[in-house]
């Protein structure tokens, strides 16, 4: 499945706000194009740094966040957001890394969820409607 065999969100303008923190521009791209057409307003930031400044500027309803990331790795900005007692929005890690060890240590952090890279786009398509609280079957 890819991302043009999602069909269009025909309601309202988007409201609920995805953030995707990924700095490799051929995983974010289709997954963007995938999500905004399931109706979500989506935010992209490159690295953990401009992901942190996303979140406290315009908090997301949910964050894909990668773990390898320039400036700032992805576990230590779950444990950055973690730590503030305002953002309890759902946070999927999305990494190439498949150890448990930092499966364990993600989802102790605070993770949602831990996706191996390469996922199929319908299955991470469906798991944030599934944690945003959204219809997976909506058209």
């Amino acid at each position: 499945m890819i991302a043009s065999d999602f069909q269009p969100h025909s309601g309202p303008q988007p409201t609920r706000h995805v953030l995707i923190v990924e700095d490799e521009l051929d995983s974010a791209d289709p997954l963007k194009r995938a999500l905004r057409l399931r109706g979500y307003r989506v935010s992209l930031a490159l690295n953990g740094n401009e992901g942190l400044a996303v979140i406290e500027h315009d908090p997301p309803d949910l964050v894909l966040l990668d773990i390898m990331l320039p400036d700032r790795g992805g576990l230590l900005v779950l444990e950055a957001v973690r730590e503030r007692t305002d953002f309890n929005s759902p946070i999927i890690m999305v990494t190439g890394i498949d150890a448990d060890r930092h499966r364990e240590y993600a989802l102790t952090l605070g993770a949602s969820d831990y996706v191996t890279k390469p996922y199929p786009m319908h299955r991470m398509v469906r798991l944030v409607d599934e944690l945003l609280g959204e219809n997976p079957d909506r058209p």
